[in-house]
């Protein structure tokens, strides 16, 4: 899996999705996805525009290794599919006395570059599970624990949402991107640190005057 930041505002990702013989890599299949923000290109651009090869290749061809030539080899003919990402941020709902629950992208649809969907998904199915357990096994009500449920998705997914949706901006913002720790620091935890404090000095020095602190 790689995923790729262009200057002008792509986000691109690459990812095998189906090995069939690990011995011929002409026989495994990926899936290339590339977003941007409607402002990167022309706003007459029509669904069919977006989705055209050309346009697909032409994008390509600015685009740094691997990622460049794993967009340009995509054969004639293939159909590229074209997707808007939405979120939605929960809010609590009527259950109508436990007999309405949400889940998954139902309950909190979210940008994807953090890849939490899913694992919101599964935590959404494994926390209803167990209060539902708590019905069948006596001594709490379905009303209840929906309830509670409830309040807990809203609480926690949806403060995923608002990260996510925080990540995708950041990730299509060069400028932000160069200012990330990532970059910055490359991972390594002592130079990220390193970094962490120097900003809080500066923050300091602006606090005191403009006059920077005793390290």
């Amino acid at each position: 899996m790689y995923h790729g930041i262009h200057p002008k505002g792509y986000w691109q990702f690459v990812a095998i999705q189906d090995v069939p013989d690990p011995n011929k890599p002409e026989t495994w299949v990926f899936q290339l996805q590339t977003t941007w923000k409607k402002t990167t290109e022309p706003e007459n651009l029509t669904d069919e525009d977006i989705a055209s090869l050309g346009k697909h290749w032409n994008r390509a061809e600015g685009m740094g290794e691997p990622f460049k030539s794993a967009n340009l080899w995509v054969p004639e003919g293939t159909k590229i599919s074209v997707n808007k990402m939405a979120y939605w941020v929960p809010i609590k709902w009527d259950t109508r006395g436990g007999r309405v629950i949400l889940a998954g992208d139902a309950g909190h649809s979210m940008t994807f570059q953090r890849g939490q969907g899913l694992n919101h998904g599964i935590a959404d199915a494994a926390n209803l599970a167990q209060l539902l357990q708590s019905v069948r096994d006596g001594g709490r009500t379905k009303e209840v624990v929906v309830e509670e449920y409830m309040n807990e998705l809203v609480e926690g997914a949806g403060e995923e949402v608002k990260m996510s949706i925080v990540n995708t901006d950041m990730l299509h913002d060069w400028d932000r991107f160069l200012e990330s720790p990532i970059v910055k620091a490359g991972g390594h935890a002592n130079q990220t640190n390193k970094i962490a404090l120097e900003e809080q000095r500066h923050r300091e020095a602006l606090a005191n005057g403009g006059t920077e602190p005793n390290p």
